[in-house]
């Protein structure tokens, strides 16, 4: 039997911003105010989980994460970073609705080759 998979992207101009993974990461830092409590959590390096941080910054244009010195505050998403993944967490959950309103035949399921990829693209308002 297939199973239907849907990988939800959050792009900007073509450009990869957000994903399942780096949503889990934004999520874990708001949980924990910490970049390495979070990238612990996710089996990440911190250096690994510092990158995903500047690279989207430098694709979305903002920061997303804000760190205060020493112990004190320590990291806590921005406000553009808070609207990011709400944003995407919102998206998700509108294509979950979706999917579960509408029940799919394995001869729907069929008509597709295997690894199609799904493209949803998000206009901003």
């Amino acid at each position: 039997m297939y199973q239907l998979v849907v990988n939800i992207q959050l792009r900007k101009d073509g450009i990869f911003v957000m994903g399942r993974g780096r949503a889990r990461l934004l999520q874990l830092i708001d949980e924990k105010k910490s970049i390495s409590k979070a990238a612990e959590e996710l089996k990440m390096a911190y250096r690994h989980a510092w990158g995903i941080l500047r690279k989207m910054k430098e694709d979305v244009g903002v920061d997303v994460v804000e760190s205060s010195r020493g112990s004190v505050g320590g990291t806590v998403l921005t406000e553009d970073g808070r609207k990011l993944l709400e944003k995407y967490e919102s998206l998700v959950e509108q294509i979950k609705t979706c999917l579960e309103d509408r029940s799919v035949s394995q001869e729907e399921i069929d008509q597709y080759s295997v690894g199609a990829h799904l493209d949803y693209s998000v206009v901003e308002s």
